[in-house]
């Protein structure tokens, strides 16, 4: 057993991801733009000095999303963490000291869901104690229920594992051990969302750069007029999806 959270990137490869995920025009542009996000959350992780276990295509096991993702987590906890924090790719706003925010509270005994603009999450913190793989893996898994539905879920299952290990402690010895809510962020399944946060993007070279070189004009970036940017973006409806396989 080890006393530190660990971190559950779950995440396909950019290639792959490209085939689920369009958010700009041409394959290897796609890619690139995918990359960069991986890549950028990598870094993050590794920051952290948190033990990190990365779920590739090739590591997820199961039939579904819900399934695959749930296995992953059983699989960390069964290497001796009591607690996971849960990571998708596609969260460029997400910072070094949100994480490190995350552990700290499960170190603390609770449990925690960040909400994504989808409805969905970007990042979920379990203690291994309160942990149901068979629900988890049962949740409406891409769409826009899934954050309702799993801050239900983890809600219940702390309150009934409080109630079940400390029935004797009042209310307010028990303010470690609920459920946390994070700040909400965007995530990036499309081009409206790169939109959403062209200000940010701005300021954050790993991704301007990179989606910027995509434009006749790259200094105009995400203010170009609507007919040009057609011209060089897919247009793509939007998915409704949790963690990315997370994705």
């Amino acid at each position: 057993m080890t006393g530190l959270p660990a971190i559950l990137l779950f995440s396909r490869s950019a290639a792959v991801e490209s085939k689920h995920k369009r958010l700009v025009k041409g394959q290897l542009r796609n890619q690139q733009v995918l990359r960069a996000m991986i890549a950028r959350t990598k870094r993050l992780v590794s920051a952290t000095n948190l033990p990190v276990y990365t779920y590739t295509e090739s590591e997820q096991k199961g039939q579904d999303f819900g399934g695959r993702l749930s296995q992953a987590i059983a699989e960390v906890m069964d290497k001796g963490h009591e607690q996971v924090i849960v990571l998708g790719n596609d969260s460029p706003q997400l910072r070094g000291r949100d994480l490190l925010n995350a552990a700290d509270l499960l170190s603390a005994g609770d449990q925690l869901v960040g909400r994504d603009s989808h409805g969905g999450a970007y990042l979920i913190g379990l203690q291994k104690k309160h942990f149901n793989a068979q629900r988890f893996a049962a949740l409406p898994w891409q769409t826009n229920q899934l954050f309702n539905a799993l801050a239900a879920l983890i809600d219940e299952a702390t309150a009934a594992g409080l109630d079940a290990c400390c029935p004797c402690k009042s209310e307010d010895e028990k303010q470690n051990g609920r459920l946390v809510f994070l700040r909400s962020l965007q995530d990036i399944n499309a081009l409206n969302d790169l939109r959403r946060i062209s200000d940010f993007i701005q300021h954050q070279a790993w991704l301007w750069r990179v989606v910027a070189s995509f434009l006749a004009r790259p200094t105009a970036a995400f203010f170009t007029p609507p007919a040009v940017r057609n011209t060089l973006f897919t247009k793509t409806a939007i998915s409704r999806r949790g963690p990315p396989a997370l994705l």
